[in-house]
């Protein structure tokens, strides 16, 4: 935490010395302009993850006025600052991890390629082994996330700076109280009946994939859902990403990246079962 705040402090010093060079280079200044350019949501010829898409972006998305462009739109404009880029692609999230894995990216455009584009979060969505319908069920709890972390940035410096772990915060405050409903896709096969019975309270409860989406798309009270999102074919070394997202809030409320020891690694282990349930009432 102290060097993570001494790089910050040195960020900082860097936008006040360029500040008095004519230069302002802080994530908070880059974004002050954000509400009043026009988003660009890329289209990527998927029929499927651009339809999910576009009803996402037209139902959900208010912090920006917003147009739809195709990929080849995108690469002439790529250059331009005064577009902001929303788009699904196969990346990397802001530490370089994410091999095999599909995220729904916000880039400030003024680069000349993807990779020189200032990227503003990266969340993963689900693997590149094709589209599954749990993401289509939660792409619209993406977008809200997203829009919320790019409204905070935008007000307060060192938030530009932070992941998306900063929002377990919501589960030590008031998460411990919830209902939280696992899909069964989701949770690592070391998290047998006998470790269930002994460690997951009566408001911890395993259900199919297609019950737990049912109570998200209800947007059921109180209650959290598990999302993952790993490679088609894990294996040592693989990075993954779990998630804990209230189903009527579309707030975050859990956030962690995991490295897979091997396929069975993939999910929710017990180790997190635990520390999840640790002081629930």
């Amino acid at each position: 935490m102290k060097k993570f705040l001494l790089i910050l402090s040195c960020f900082c010093l860097m936008g006040v010395y360029a500040f008095g060079q004519g230069q302002i280079t802080t994530r908070k200044y880059r974004l002050s302009d954000f509400s009043d350019k026009i988003t660009k949501v890329v289209l990527s010829g998927n029929e499927m993850s651009d339809g999910g898409l576009r009803q996402a972006v037209m139902d959900r998305w208010t912090l920006s006025p917003f147009e739809f462009c195709t990929v080849n739109d995108f690469q002439k404009l790529m250059k331009s600052s005064d577009f902001y880029f929303l788009m699904i692609s196969e990346g990397k999230d802001g530490e370089g991890d994410g091999a095999g894995i599909r995220f729904l990216s916000l880039f400030k455009g003024g680069g000349a390629d993807l990779n020189s584009l200032m990227q503003v979060i990266s969340i993963p969505i689900g693997n590149t082994g094709g589209i599954s319908g749990r993401e289509l069920v939660f792409l619209p709890a993406f977008i809200d996330i997203m829009q919320g972390y790019t409204r905070e940035a935008m007000e307060k410096e060192i938030n530009g700076y932070t992941s998306l772990t900063r929002y377990n915060a919501n589960y030590r405050k008031d998460g411990k109280i919830k209902r939280i409903l696992f899909a069964e896709d989701d949770i690592a096969a070391a998290v047998n009946e006998p470790f269930r019975a002994k460690n997951m309270d009566s408001d911890m409860i395993i259900l199919s994939s297609d019950e737990a989406d049912k109570a998200f798309l209800e947007g059921s009270f109180n209650t959290l859902v598990s999302y993952t999102v790993f490679p088609e074919e894990p294996e040592e070394g693989s990075v993954g990403y779990l998630m804990l997202v209230e189903a009527d809030t579309h707030t975050l409320y859990y956030f962690k990246k995991q490295k897979v020891s091997r396929a069975e690694t993939a999910g929710f282990l017990p180790a997190d079962i635990k520390t999840l349930g640790r002081g629930r009432k």
